[in-house]
């Protein structure tokens, strides 16, 4: 190529040594050092010393070490993920109808912790006032024990003879022996005690109702009836206004 046709950048490029130009097709053995830029026939231009090519090379070539060890765990794993969405695609039928129950349920749960809430300070009165009748109650069990042997082999006949002294004691000793189910209020206080023979519930030897005063916090009255007769045996509580504690425990028979 003359001189006279070279394109003016070129010539310019050329003469000032500050790059490289080559057309057509070179070959190159050995080592190439450009102090500049290598200029190629589509206009593209390269450094001789392009720092982010060492800066790639070195990164990709640390990190290439990890390349079989991830290879390796995929691959080892790799088995599970079918048997994985296999599994959850058979169950997630499921899912809906899961969702629908607990979203149709969960209204209610505030007004459940309202409730309970509201009412749990009476909890504590009801402790106070079982655990100051508690004291006789072991009385009582030796007592129903020493008598039970000449009680009648039939459930249903606990009554005895003395319905003036043993009607409390065979309803305890049945609420101890037989089966027990218990009755709460609206506001979660004890209100009734249904004695069965056993879980069926086919019959009932006693029941026990329990009276409090307008707050639902003093146990007031206890009404035991025998069902196998319905003679009944009414207990009325008397508390020091002062002090709030028990004074007095009225008893009232009515035999039929």
């Amino acid at each position: 190529m003359s001189k006279s046709n070279r394109d003016p950048s070129e010539k310019s490029r050329f003469r000032a040594k500050r790059g490289l130009f080559v057309e057509g097709d070179s070959t190159l053995t050995g080592n190439l050092s450009v102090g500049g830029e290598i200029y190629f026939p589509d206009g593209t231009t390269q450094s001789g010393s392009n720092a982010n090519q060492a800066s790639v090379y070195s990164t990709v070539n640390a990190a290439s070490a990890d390349w079989q060890d991830v290879y390796t765990d995929v691959s080892t794993t790799s088995a599970d993920w079918n048997s994985t969405y296999s599994n959850s695609n058979a169950n997630s039928a499921r899912w809906e109808d899961v969702y629908t129950d607990v979203a149709g349920a969960s209204a209610d749960w505030n007004s459940t912790y309202s409730n309970s809430n509201a009412n749990s300070g009476r909890w504590e009165d009801v402790y106070t006032d079982v655990a100051g009748a508690s004291a006789d109650w072991n009385s009582v069990y030796s007592s129903v024990c020493a008598a039970s042997a000449s009680w009648s082999s039939s459930s249903n006949n606990v009554s005895g003879t003395d319905e003036n002294t043993n009607l409390e004691d065979m309803y305890t000793y049945a609420h101890a022996n037989y089966f027990n189910e218990l009755l709460y209020s609206v506001t979660d206080v004890l209100t009734s005690i249904q004695v069965y023979q056993d879980a069926t519930k086919a019959l009932q030897l006693f029941s026990r109702e329990l009276e409090y005063d307008t707050t639902y916090t003093t146990l007031t009255a206890v009404t035991t009836t025998d069902l196998s007769n319905n003679n009944t045996l009414i207990k009325t509580y008397t508390y020091n206004i002062a002090t709030g504690t028990l004074e007095n425990v009225t008893r009232q028979y009515n035999i039929t």
